[in-house]
Protein backbone atom coordinates (compact mmCIF):
# COMPACT_ATOMS: atom_id res chain seq x y z
CA UNK A 1 0.00 0.00 0.00
CA UNK A 2 1.31 3.41 -1.19
CA UNK A 3 1.58 5.51 1.83
CA UNK A 4 4.53 7.46 1.32
CA UNK A 5 3.36 9.63 -1.84
CA UNK A 6 2.58 13.18 -1.37
CA UNK A 7 -0.71 14.00 -1.50
CA UNK A 8 -2.28 15.51 -4.94
CA UNK A 9 -2.61 18.84 -5.50
CA UNK A 10 -5.74 19.72 -5.40
CA UNK A 11 -7.63 19.30 -8.91
CA UNK A 12 -9.88 19.89 -11.28
CA UNK A 13 -11.23 17.47 -13.11
CA UNK A 14 -13.84 18.11 -16.44
CA UNK A 15 -16.75 18.86 -14.25
CA UNK A 16 -15.24 17.93 -10.87
CA UNK A 17 -12.62 19.36 -7.83
CA UNK A 18 -10.50 16.38 -6.34
CA UNK A 19 -8.97 17.66 -2.90
CA UNK A 20 -7.01 14.43 -1.85
CA UNK A 21 -5.56 15.99 1.11
CA UNK A 22 -9.16 17.32 2.79
CA UNK A 23 -10.82 13.86 1.36
CA UNK A 24 -13.19 15.66 -0.62
CA UNK A 25 -14.81 15.33 -4.51
CA UNK A 26 -17.09 18.53 -4.69
CA UNK A 27 -18.84 19.61 -8.24
CA UNK A 28 -20.22 23.30 -8.18
CA UNK A 29 -18.60 23.43 -5.65
CA UNK A 30 -20.76 20.68 -3.37
CA UNK A 31 -19.57 17.82 -1.92
CA UNK A 32 -20.04 14.70 -2.91
CA UNK A 33 -20.49 11.33 -0.96
CA UNK A 34 -17.82 8.99 -1.96
CA UNK A 35 -16.75 5.70 -0.22
CA UNK A 36 -13.27 6.15 1.44
CA UNK A 37 -12.09 3.04 -1.07
CA UNK A 38 -13.70 4.66 -3.99
CA UNK A 39 -12.07 7.86 -3.28
CA UNK A 40 -8.80 5.85 -2.64
CA UNK A 41 -9.12 4.49 -6.11
CA UNK A 42 -9.94 7.56 -7.74
CA UNK A 43 -6.95 9.46 -6.48
CA UNK A 44 -4.72 6.45 -7.50
CA UNK A 45 -5.98 6.62 -10.89
CA UNK A 46 -5.95 10.05 -11.09
CA UNK A 47 -1.85 10.27 -9.31
CA UNK A 48 -1.31 8.00 -12.28
CA UNK A 49 -3.49 9.68 -15.32
CA UNK A 50 -3.35 8.28 -18.70
CA UNK A 51 -0.98 5.08 -17.49
CA UNK A 52 -2.70 1.98 -17.49
CA UNK A 53 -2.88 0.59 -13.65
CA UNK A 54 -3.39 -2.68 -13.51
CA UNK A 55 -5.86 -4.50 -11.23
CA UNK A 56 -3.32 -6.07 -9.10
CA UNK A 57 -1.94 -2.64 -8.72
CA UNK A 58 -5.12 -1.05 -7.67
CA UNK A 59 -5.33 -3.73 -5.56
CA UNK A 60 -2.16 -3.19 -3.48
CA UNK A 61 -2.41 0.24 -3.43
CA UNK A 62 -6.21 0.74 -1.87
CA UNK A 63 -6.44 -2.62 -0.14
CA UNK A 64 -2.76 -3.42 0.69
CA UNK A 65 -2.68 -6.59 -0.79
CA UNK A 66 -3.77 -8.92 -2.91
CA UNK A 67 -6.06 -11.32 -1.54
CA UNK A 68 -9.07 -9.38 -2.49
CA UNK A 69 -11.75 -10.32 -4.82
CA UNK A 70 -11.35 -8.39 -8.20
CA UNK A 71 -14.77 -8.40 -8.00
CA UNK A 72 -14.68 -5.68 -4.83
CA UNK A 73 -12.53 -3.71 -7.59
CA UNK A 74 -15.02 -4.06 -10.03
CA UNK A 75 -17.44 -2.82 -7.58
CA UNK A 76 -15.89 -0.16 -6.80
CA UNK A 77 -14.59 1.32 -10.07
CA UNK A 78 -18.95 1.02 -10.86
CA UNK A 79 -18.93 3.58 -7.81
CA UNK A 80 -16.82 5.22 -9.15
CA UNK A 81 -18.36 5.89 -12.46
CA UNK A 82 -21.72 6.32 -11.05
CA UNK A 83 -20.56 9.12 -8.90
CA UNK A 84 -18.58 10.99 -11.76
CA UNK A 85 -21.55 9.58 -14.38
CA UNK A 86 -19.56 8.06 -16.65
CA UNK A 87 -20.38 5.63 -19.25
CA UNK A 88 -17.97 2.83 -19.67
CA UNK A 89 -19.07 2.59 -23.56
CA UNK A 90 -17.91 5.70 -23.92
CA UNK A 91 -15.81 6.67 -20.97
CA UNK A 92 -15.03 10.50 -20.14
CA UNK A 93 -13.17 9.65 -16.83
CA UNK A 94 -12.07 6.00 -16.45
CA UNK A 95 -11.47 3.51 -19.06
CA UNK A 96 -11.21 0.12 -18.81
CA UNK A 97 -8.54 -1.94 -20.60
CA UNK A 98 -10.10 -5.84 -21.06
CA UNK A 99 -8.72 -8.30 -18.17
CA UNK A 100 -5.54 -5.86 -17.73
CA UNK A 101 -7.01 -2.85 -15.33
CA UNK A 102 -7.90 0.90 -16.00
CA UNK A 103 -6.92 4.01 -16.87
CA UNK A 104 -7.82 7.74 -16.39
CA UNK A 105 -8.38 9.82 -19.05
CA UNK A 106 -9.96 12.94 -18.04
CA UNK A 107 -7.63 15.75 -18.34
CA UNK A 108 -6.63 17.49 -15.12
CA UNK A 109 -5.31 20.44 -14.43
CA UNK A 110 -3.98 21.93 -10.74
CA UNK A 111 -6.62 24.57 -9.18
CA UNK A 112 -5.21 28.13 -8.25
CA UNK A 113 -4.62 28.45 -4.69
CA UNK A 114 -5.12 24.73 -4.13
CA UNK A 115 -3.79 22.79 -1.34
CA UNK A 116 -0.04 21.48 -2.08
CA UNK A 117 -0.30 23.35 -5.62
CA UNK A 118 2.65 25.21 -6.27
CA UNK A 119 3.22 25.28 -10.08
CA UNK A 120 -0.11 26.72 -11.29
CA UNK A 121 -0.55 28.98 -14.22
CA UNK A 122 -2.82 32.14 -13.56
CA UNK A 123 -6.05 31.48 -14.46
CA UNK A 124 -7.11 33.06 -17.69
CA UNK A 125 -10.41 35.09 -18.52
CA UNK A 126 -13.82 33.47 -16.65
CA UNK A 127 -13.33 31.26 -14.18
CA UNK A 128 -16.83 29.27 -13.32
CA UNK A 129 -18.02 27.65 -9.88
CA UNK A 130 -13.84 27.51 -8.91
CA UNK A 131 -12.98 25.83 -12.03
CA UNK A 132 -10.24 27.04 -14.83
CA UNK A 133 -11.89 27.80 -17.80
CA UNK A 134 -12.84 24.24 -20.16
CA UNK A 135 -11.70 24.39 -23.84
CA UNK A 136 -13.37 21.98 -26.07
CA UNK A 137 -10.84 21.45 -29.04
CA UNK A 138 -12.62 19.91 -32.30
CA UNK A 139 -10.65 18.91 -35.38
CA UNK A 140 -10.15 16.08 -37.37
CA UNK A 141 -6.33 16.42 -37.09
CA UNK A 142 -4.92 14.33 -34.25
CA UNK A 143 -1.99 16.70 -34.70
CA UNK A 144 -3.67 19.61 -34.20
CA UNK A 145 -5.33 18.79 -30.94
CA UNK A 146 -2.27 17.38 -29.67
CA UNK A 147 -0.37 20.95 -30.11
CA UNK A 148 -3.88 22.74 -28.78
CA UNK A 149 -3.68 20.13 -25.63
CA UNK A 150 -0.12 20.54 -24.78
CA UNK A 151 -0.57 24.49 -25.12
CA UNK A 152 -3.49 25.46 -23.48
CA UNK A 153 -3.21 22.78 -20.70
CA UNK A 154 0.49 24.55 -19.32
CA UNK A 155 -1.20 28.11 -19.58
CA UNK A 156 -4.16 27.52 -17.00
CA UNK A 157 -7.03 25.47 -19.15
CA UNK A 158 -9.15 22.65 -18.93
CA UNK A 159 -9.09 21.17 -22.41
CA UNK A 160 -11.05 18.29 -23.82
CA UNK A 161 -10.63 17.49 -27.38
CA UNK A 162 -13.26 15.77 -30.37
CA UNK A 163 -12.11 14.69 -33.68
CA UNK A 164 -15.51 15.19 -35.21
CA UNK A 165 -18.81 17.30 -34.79
CA UNK A 166 -20.80 14.19 -33.58
CA UNK A 167 -18.02 13.95 -30.67
CA UNK A 168 -18.63 17.26 -29.96
CA UNK A 169 -21.86 17.18 -29.47
CA UNK A 170 -21.97 14.01 -26.94
CA UNK A 171 -19.46 15.72 -25.16
CA UNK A 172 -21.38 19.27 -24.96
CA UNK A 173 -24.17 17.01 -23.47
CA UNK A 174 -22.28 16.09 -20.93
CA UNK A 175 -20.02 18.45 -19.58
CA UNK A 176 -19.95 22.69 -19.35
CA UNK A 177 -17.75 24.13 -21.87
CA UNK A 178 -16.74 27.54 -21.50
CA UNK A 179 -15.20 28.22 -25.02
CA UNK A 180 -15.10 25.94 -28.21
CA UNK A 181 -12.07 26.13 -30.91
CA UNK A 182 -13.75 24.38 -33.94
CA UNK A 183 -12.73 23.24 -37.18
CA UNK A 184 -14.76 23.41 -40.07
CA UNK A 185 -14.34 20.59 -42.96
CA UNK A 186 -14.72 17.52 -41.06
CA UNK A 187 -15.84 13.92 -42.10
CA UNK A 188 -19.96 13.82 -41.57
CA UNK A 189 -21.27 17.13 -40.25
CA UNK A 190 -18.84 20.79 -40.34
CA UNK A 191 -18.24 22.97 -38.24
CA UNK A 192 -20.45 25.29 -39.43
CA UNK A 193 -23.22 23.30 -39.09
CA UNK A 194 -22.25 22.85 -35.55
CA UNK A 195 -21.58 26.56 -35.14
CA UNK A 196 -25.55 27.33 -36.12
CA UNK A 197 -26.45 24.81 -33.82
CA UNK A 198 -24.49 26.31 -31.00
CA UNK A 199 -26.10 29.79 -31.63
CA UNK A 200 -29.30 28.76 -31.87
CA UNK A 201 -29.22 26.64 -28.82
CA UNK A 202 -27.44 29.36 -26.52
CA UNK A 203 -24.04 27.25 -26.72
CA UNK A 204 -20.96 28.61 -25.62
CA UNK A 205 -18.65 31.14 -27.61
CA UNK A 206 -16.98 29.80 -30.85
CA UNK A 207 -13.57 30.43 -32.39
CA UNK A 208 -13.52 29.32 -35.77
CA UNK A 209 -9.93 27.82 -36.28
CA UNK A 210 -9.92 26.69 -40.04
CA UNK A 211 -7.02 26.43 -43.45
CA UNK A 212 -10.69 28.58 -45.08
CA UNK A 213 -8.94 31.62 -45.12
CA UNK A 214 -10.94 34.25 -47.76
CA UNK A 215 -13.00 37.00 -46.91
CA UNK A 216 -15.95 35.73 -48.18
CA UNK A 217 -14.96 32.46 -45.61
CA UNK A 218 -14.67 34.25 -42.49
CA UNK A 219 -17.88 36.22 -43.41
CA UNK A 220 -20.21 33.09 -43.94
CA UNK A 221 -18.50 31.64 -40.68
CA UNK A 222 -19.08 34.45 -38.76
CA UNK A 223 -22.72 34.93 -39.98
CA UNK A 224 -23.66 31.74 -39.02
CA UNK A 225 -22.50 31.87 -35.33
CA UNK A 226 -19.00 31.84 -34.63
CA UNK A 227 -17.25 34.55 -31.94
CA UNK A 228 -13.89 35.20 -33.70
CA UNK A 229 -12.21 33.12 -36.82
CA UNK A 230 -8.35 31.87 -37.03
CA UNK A 231 -6.88 30.57 -39.97
CA UNK A 232 -4.64 27.99 -39.86
CA UNK A 233 -1.60 27.88 -39.78
CA UNK A 234 -1.96 29.88 -36.79
CA UNK A 235 0.62 31.54 -33.70
CA UNK A 236 -0.14 30.13 -30.93
CA UNK A 237 0.05 33.22 -29.15
CA UNK A 238 -2.29 35.04 -31.08
CA UNK A 239 -4.78 32.06 -30.62
CA UNK A 240 -4.29 32.30 -26.76
CA UNK A 241 -4.77 36.12 -26.57
CA UNK A 242 -7.95 35.77 -28.53
CA UNK A 243 -9.10 32.71 -26.21
CA UNK A 244 -8.35 35.44 -23.19
CA UNK A 245 -10.64 37.95 -24.63
CA UNK A 246 -13.23 35.96 -26.06
CA UNK A 247 -13.74 34.58 -22.35
CA UNK A 248 -13.55 37.84 -21.07
CA UNK A 249 -16.35 39.44 -23.22
CA UNK A 250 -18.81 36.69 -22.38
CA UNK A 251 -18.05 37.12 -18.65
CA UNK A 252 -18.93 40.53 -19.14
Amino acid sequence: MNQSAAPLPVLAIGDYVLDESNARLSRDGVPLEVPPKVFAVLCHLARNSQRLVTKDELLDAVWGHRHVSESVLKTAINQLRTVLHDDPRAPRYVETANRRGYRFVATSAPVAGGNGSTSVAPKPGKVADGLPPMILAVDDEPEILAMLEDYMGTRGFRIMTASSAQDARTILGGTKVDLILLDITMPGEDGLSLARHLREHNGPPVILVTALGTVMDKIVGLEVGADDYVTKPFEMRELLARIKNLLRRSAS
